[in-house]
């Protein structure tokens, strides 16, 4: 009694006296703490990484983990832990996944108060072994072959991984270069060529090609800037000026290729070199490369086929073309013997002399008026020069230098010409009068 020891005697099989005493002795059994034993213990966990073991009074919960203040205890858990994490509010990172094709307990915080509470039972050991979290890319590290950590996420040693809202997004993170550096964030690939980014003057903009490169994530890596020092810069304000880096990197007004800073500064940007002037052939008649000659005739309609100027500056320098006549044409044909001179010139008033001419010579020769016939080629577009001869009369036409003769039978005088009709007004609204002379 009062726990003392109890004594019994009995007789065996053959016939002798057996005392039995029993004792009795109490012993409790503890708590297994199911986080810390090691995994080939019976009692080890089934928490899948990245969740966090939290144990419990006689088993133990699965939780994911969390920004948040909470920490998960070194002990037992009790109920004021609990009820603290179902006060929280988690992103879906914190959360188990949403599908229970994907994990036990969808979109909780952990397995308590979903699984069984005995997490050694099949049951129980099956829902927590079943409990998915999402692994955060940006913290979640792997173990390389030269036995060095590195993170789930791709991205470049000096880039930042920025883990997207949602762990179902693909890729579910980005990667993102420190303010004062370009690229994509993501390493670059080996023997690729790299594009280096470019910014405008400012030393912040990106030039409107890397900008392009970067929207289409070609620049690789984190990479400083270079300054592009023309790009962006205001406009320079002088005719054929430039921006130009200096050797200190900084942008500067300068000359156009071709242009040089004329000795005048009214001038400013002029061409090196006079452009050239080649006369324009007429097709027709044709124009002597080296004098510049132009043989027309009597009768003859005078073309501008004007000058090709010579330069990669020559449409600028058309625009000034100026031509000039040493005598005034007729609108129709030309019906003067001789010689006139077209003065075609451009204006170059930075050299001296200030201009660059070419002249073309346009000569009119004589034409046998004799042999012009009324309506029928030089004679239909000029009938001025269609001789007059009195040809019924027996008048002889005779070709001259410039013009032409008419000449009477033997036996006849006169002048040869054919009669010229004098008429004048009648007072009637009509006319009279008669062919001169008779």
């Amino acid at each position: 009694d009062n726990g003392a020891p109890t004594k019994k005697s009995t007789i065996d099989e053959h016939g002798r006296n057996v005392v039995t005493q029993c004792f009795e002795v109490p012993f409790t059994i503890l708590d297994v703490n199911e986080c810390t034993v090691p995994e080939t213990n019976t009692m080890a966990h089934r928490c899948h990484s990245p969740s966090h073991c939290v144990n419990t009074l006689g088993s133990y919960e699965c939780l994911c983990p969390s920004e948040s203040d909470t920490s998960v205890p070194n002990g037992v858990a009790l109920s004021n832990f609990w009820a603290q994490l179902d006060q929280e509010s988690r992103n879906a990172w914190e959360l188990s996944f949403g599908s229970s094709s994907e994990s036990s307990c969808p979109n909780s915080a952990s397995t308590h108060g979903c699984c069984d509470e005995d997490g050694h039972s099949n049951e129980g050991s099956y829902c927590r072994s079943s409990f998915r979290c999402p692994v955060d890319p940006c913290t979640q590290t792997t173990k390389t072959t030269n036995n060095k950590a590195k993170t789930a996420a791709a991205c470049a040693s000096n880039a930042f991984c920025q883990r997207s809202s949602s762990p179902l997004s693909h890729p579910n993170y980005t990667c993102q270069c420190p303010p004062n550096l370009m690229g994509n964030g993501k390493p670059c690939p080996r023997g690729g060529t790299k594009k280096e980014p470019k910014v405008k003057y400012d030393g912040r903009t990106p030039t409107e090609e890397t900008r392009r490169a970067l929207d289409a994530g070609l620049i690789c890596g984190c990479v400083e800037a270079t300054v592009d020092a023309c790009e962006g810069f205001p406009k320079c304000p002088g005719k054929h000026e430039m921006c130009t880096v200096t050797s200190s990197n900084t942008p500067h007004c300068t000359c156009q290729n071709g242009y040089v800073l004329a000795d005048d500064p009214d001038y400013g940007c002029v061409d090196e070199s006079p452009p050239l002037l080649h006369l324009r052939p007429d097709p027709t008649h044709g124009t002597d490369p080296q004098t510049g000659i132009t043989h027309l005739s009597q009768g003859d309609k005078y073309e501008e086929y004007g000058v090709d100027v010579v330069d990669d500056n020559a449409e600028e320098y058309l625009r000034s073309l100026k031509i000039a006549y040493s005598r005034p044409l007729p609108q129709g044909c030309l019906l003067d013997l001789g010689e006139f001179h077209v003065n075609y010139t451009v204006a170059t008033p930075w050299t001296s002399p200030n201009f660059v001419r070419a002249k073309r010579t346009v000569v009119i020769d004589n034409v046998n008026e004799c042999a012009v016939k009324a309506n029928v080629g030089v004679g239909a577009n000029c009938p001025e020069l269609v001789a007059m001869c009195d040809g019924e009369a027996g008048a002889r036409c005779q070709d001259e230098i410039g013009t032409y003769t008419c000449q009477c039978p033997e036996g006849t005088e006169g002048d040869g010409f054919v009669p010229i009709p004098r008429f004048r007004l009648d007072g009637k609204g009509g006319y009279v009068g008669s062919m001169v002379p008779k």
